[in-house]
């Protein structure tokens, strides 16, 4: 991420003073990066070994890349600095995963990143390609509140014709409502093309608020409130709030998927970071 934008989402974070905030652009020197990658993570559920507290619950690591001369082929993020992350799937249970933990509370929040989808295998891929969601480091899925941002190629037998992002949430009464759909912007989407996705959720009413889709090379975006979305457990929920988010790589062998510009934040600080990938796109064409 760019300094002037840098910049400014340290002051759109700082009107959340009394909610915890995250915003990482995955740079130097903080996270070490190289063109192969280094990981991003280092053994299993082990924070303190992770880059920047990013933690393996399960699986293979995810790797910070230098966009210049990256291994998987991932173009330039527009919006995006130096570095950036990509997991990529080993297939059978070799899934790449990074998780990192969150002090959400009853409140609002908006959880925005950068994404990019490859396959770098050959024939056909396999569901799932990747996800973001909301996670618990101690508490089994299912027994607390969560959404996944689930995402996956349009035809498996053919990933270079594109991907698309749906949602696993669920209804009032707590029914579960996978694949959703937020609209036809989301179920077209390009392949090795950078795109910013973001959630804003209450846990206080377990709903899904908005969710928008940012073409980071056009500037285009798409927004949209969803009526009848809530987490786990629907309207009444007394499940326990989530305490981490994670980036998930899934599927077949060669199911890749690039991650930068990662951001939490409470309801004060959305509309602010929520225009960050356009401010740091018009900023670049003015460069």
């Amino acid at each position: 991420m760019y300094k002037g934008t840098f910049a400014i989402a340290a002051a759109a974070l700082a009107t959340g003073a009394q909610a915890q905030n995250f915003f990482t652009g995955f740079e130097a020197p903080t996270y070490s990066a190289s063109g192969a990658g280094v990981p991003l993570t280092v053994g299993i559920n082990n924070p303190a070994g992770g880059q920047d507290s990013w933690y393996l619950p399960a699986g293979i690591a995810s790797n910070v890349h230098t966009y210049a001369g990256n291994a998987p082929g991932f173009v330039q993020n527009p919006t995006g600095g130096d570095q950036f992350v990509s997991g990529i799937s080993g297939g059978g249970t070799n899934f790449a995963r990074a998780q990192r933990n969150f002090a959400f509370d009853a409140g609002q929040f908006t959880i925005a990143w950068d994404m990019a989808a490859m396959f770098l295998a050959t024939g056909a891929s396999a569901i799932n390609l990747s996800s973001m969601s909301l996670q618990h480091d101690t508490v089994p899925a299912g027994q607390f509140r969560q959404f996944i941002a689930l995402n996956n190629f349009v035809d498996l037998a053919n990933p270079a014709a594109g991907w698309k992002a749906e949602f696993n949430v669920f209804n009032a009464a707590g029914g579960a409502l996978n694949n959703q759909s937020p609209g036809t912007t989301w179920a077209a989407l390009q392949v090795n093309h950078w795109y910013r996705q973001s959630v804003t959720f209450d846990l206080a009413t377990n709903q899904i608020v908005s969710i928008s889709l940012e073409d980071l090379h056009s500037g285009v975006v798409t927004a949209t409130s969803p009526v009848g979305w809530y987490m786990t457990g629907g309207a009444a929920s007394t499940l326990a709030l989530p305490n981490a988010y994670r980036m998930f790589v899934g599927g077949a062998a060669g199911n890749a998927m690039g991650w930068d510009n990662v951001s939490v934040v409470p309801a004060p600080a959305t509309l602010a970071l929520m225009g960050l990938g356009a401010l740091a796109a018009a900023r670049r064409r003015r460069a």
